[in-house]
């Protein structure tokens, strides 16, 4: 991705994130599951990482759009909401191991 894309792509990041954190709280709709999973696309661990967030054993799978985030043999399938409230530290993340 070139500095222009990634630019544009954490526009869209900031704007979609900064908007759930009022339209959740007031119960308001929000984007499309697309859209919220252009937000975090392609974050990588230091992406995550900004965020305070490490997927180490977890692999995210969106159960509403294609995304899916981290490489982990656990996968969690999750709303694409959830996982990008799980991605910008606004959501804990799922255990690691099963429970039960």
């Amino acid at each position: 991705m070139d500095a222009r894309a990634r630019a544009t792509q954490g526009a869209l990041a900031h704007e979609v994130i900064h908007g759930l954190d009022i339209t959740i709280p007031l119960g308001l709709p929000g984007p499309a599951p697309e859209v919220l999973a252009a937000t975090v696309a392609g974050s990588g661990p230091e992406g995550l990482a900004f965020f305070g967030v490490d997927l180490t054993g977890l692999r995210l799978t969106a159960d509403d759009s294609d995304l899916v985030l981290g490489d982990g043999p656990r996968d969690v399938a999750l709303s694409t909401l959830t996982i990008v409230l799980i991605a910008t530290g606004r959501h804990p993340v799922p255990a690691r191991t099963a429970v039960g």
